[in-house]
């Protein structure tokens, strides 16, 4: 029983890892709890080692690694189902709760497997067989095609496919021009301008969004603010909800992305700009205090 158990794990969390690499762009870009290169690296790397140890290890120690891995896997899994977290285990197409059933089930099963793991392991130190060699090198050949795989996704993100507008690549470069001949214009419109990022979808965004509806008045920014809402392959300088100095504009512009890159912007975001150079970069629940001033 343990033996079928052990390599059916090492499929399911091979499975999940390269779901998970297949869907790299999208979950980057969405609000998950893998919305981030580390977090996203760190669980696609975790299920291929944890994959790997569960296929080389004698079957005992192959026993301990399962349960080492699915008895905090099931934990997170039950933490973003009680918290309705998308937790974006099977990559973005992952119903809610199903994780939470699939690694439960495998949990119990291991357990139950347990005098299977003792009795194979027992078999194992008494054989003079190798064939685990076999499994090793098949196993190895896996992993190493798959960190080929993620370094490319990887790549293609930060560096072509995905653009990445973040603090430590835009400080002190020219802001970036987007591929719009009437956005670039709002954009040199003023020699000190400030560009609010947020997203439809976004819980902390849609604060911000709200207290500007209310009323911009509130705005404590010493330079204009035009606010560009984020929706994937359209973006729109929201004439609504930006400050003094866009008063006179009769209708929103929206950016489309059809002949250019689309980059990629943590929201909410806030982007200071001093004669087309960037000169802060506020990201988070400090973006309010930044346009509104210290909350009380």
């Amino acid at each position: 029983m343990w033996y079928a158990l052990r390599y059916g794990l090492v499929l399911l969390l091979a499975a999940t890892a390269v779901a998970k690499l297949l869907m790299t762009e999208q979950l980057i870009r969405g609000n998950g709890v893998l919305a981030s290169i580390p977090m996203l690296s760190l669980a696609v790397g975790g299920e291929f080692f944890a994959s790997l140890c569960l296929a080389l290890a004698r079957p005992f120690h192959a026993f301990l690694v399962a349960c080492g891995t699915f008895v905090p896997l099931t934990a997170f899994a039950f933490w973003a189902w009680s918290g309705e977290h998308d937790c974006n285990c099977f990559g973005t197409l992952t119903p809610s709760g199903v994780p939470l059933v699939i690694d439960l089930s495998c949990l119990v099963a291991i357990a139950v497997a347990y005098p299977s793991a003792r009795r194979e392991d027992a078999r194992f130190l008494r054989s003079n067989k190798y064939s685990i060699r076999i499994i090793a090198t098949v196993s190895i050949a896996a992993i190493m095609a798959s960190g080929v795989t993620w370094r490319i996704a990887h790549n293609s993100i930060v560096s072509s496919t995905v653009p990445t507008w973040f603090g430590e690549n835009l400080l002190g470069q020219p802001f970036p021009m987007l591929p719009d001949e009437a956005a670039r214009s709002l954009l040199n419109a003023s020699d000190h301008i400030a560009i609010l990022f947020v997203r439809p979808d976004c819980g902390h965004c849609q604060v911000i969004v709200d207290r500007l509806s209310e009323s911009k008045s509130r705005i404590r920014l010493d330079d204009p603010l035009i606010c560009v809402s984020i929706a994937k392959g359209a973006w729109t300088f929201d004439v609504e909800l930006s400050s003094r100095g866009y008063d006179d504009l009769q209708r929103n512009v929206v950016v489309d992305w059809i002949d250019a890159d689309e980059p990629f912007v943590e929201t909410p975001t806030l982007i200071l700009e001093s004669a087309g150079v960037v000169t802060t970069v506020i990201s988070g629940d400090a973006v309010i205090d930044a346009i509104f001033g210290p909350q009380s």
